[in-house]
């Protein structure tokens, strides 16, 4: 963190910032030398340095990347960097989306193999490739966009009525059917990566999206999508820890097979061991729309994932209510013993 941003997120917290002179890392006269090399940030001890930090991109042989931080040399300590962004300690792997090979669709990415892009990158002494990196961030449309182009956007943005600035507005610029164009007054034009679109996605949320294409060059070679970043490493907080874990909880309940899924093994501890085809399909209808009509009454509020409406669409289902079914001695639920026996 810069001390210049530092200095800011202290004032707002009605903090004070140490002397940097005094705390520099170089400075011998300090007692306590810095620390960095835990890695729990809150047991770590930082120093103010003016030395230059750059960021590089570690591409493992599986395709996998970590961030790495390089800090310029420090004359007066033999420096070490946070094991979670180290070169060498680093195992905060992640994968990303490579371009492929349109013939054998392999995916292009530095390697042993290609010589770390033919020498873009180097290569590591664990047999990795470590890349320089460049970011590019554009405006994706500078005219108002259809509704499925602003759903392929790839980073969201926040409510524009939630904003809070005092220097910085938003106000709505144009809107169509579908798509309402939000602008801040710095800009005030839809060609500006602080535009925001408001839509509403496939499950019937209002959903926000920054009009940003951002991407990292490795190399000059390899190009990939900046990967999102919920967690803000020199200002951690328990908050956004908890948005990074919503979000990932929200991707896996509207991951296409997870309506199914879900579905099927309710509808088993509903007492229906081996429901049929059709019936995970209904109560997986029901599961999507967040609705079920029965009777002319309709349960749940058409939201994805309401229970109410799949607890419903089982319920009343004719595979649970038709004394037919009970004939069918693949129908029921298996017990304990015979679950034993299996």
């Amino acid at each position: 963190v810069k001390h210049g941003t530092n200095l800011d997120q202290c004032t707002a917290d009605n903090g004070t910032v140490c002397d940097p002179i005094a705390m520099r890392a170089d400075n011998p006269l300090v007692n306590i030398r810095p620390v960095y090399s835990y890695p729990f940030p809150s047991q770590n001890t930082y120093f103010w340095t003016d030395s230059n930090c750059t960021q590089a991109v570690k591409v493992r042989q599986d395709g996998t990347i970590a961030i790495i931080h390089e800090p310029v040399s420090n004359p007066s300590f033999s420096e070490n960097t946070v094991p979670f962004v180290d070169a060498v300690n680093t195992v905060n792997f992640f994968s990303v989306t490579w371009e492929r090979d349109p013939m054998t669709f392999a995916e292009l990415y530095p390697s042993l193999n290609n010589t770390c892009g033919g020498g873009a990158c180097s290569i590591t002494r664990d047999d990795s490739c470590l890349c320089p990196v460049t970011l590019s961030e554009t405006p994706a449309f500078d005219s108002l966009p259809s509704r499925a182009d602003v759903l392929s956007l790839k980073i969201g943005a926040f409510d524009p009525d939630a904003f809070s600035d005092a220097n910085i507005t938003y106000s709505l610029l144009q809107s169509s059917d579908d798509v309402e164009v939000y602008v801040s007054s710095e800009s005030n034009i839809t060609n500006s990566t602080s535009t925001i679109f408001k839509v509403i996605d496939e499950y019937g949320d209002a959903a926000f999206f920054k009009n940003m294409i951002s991407s990292i060059t490795l190399g000059e070679v390899y190009e990939i999508r900046n990967p999102p970043l919920f967690i803000n490493l020199a200002k951690i907080e328990l908050r956004d820890a908890e948005y990074e874990v919503d979000a990932f909880l929200t991707h896996l309940l509207r991951y296409p097979s997870a309506a199914p899924f879900i579905s099927k093994k309710l509808i088993q501890y509903h007492g229906i061991s081996n429901p049929s085809p059709g019936f995970v399909e209904r109560v997986t209808q029901a599961f999507i729309t967040g609705s079920f009509t029965s009777g002319g009454v309709t349960f749940g509020n058409f939201k994805h994932g309401n229970l109410k409406a799949v607890v419903a669409a089982i319920s009343l289902d004719p595979e649970s209510l038709s004394p037919v079914v009970d004939e069918d001695p693949a129908s029921g639920n298996i017990r304990e013993p015979l679950l034993k026996v299996i």
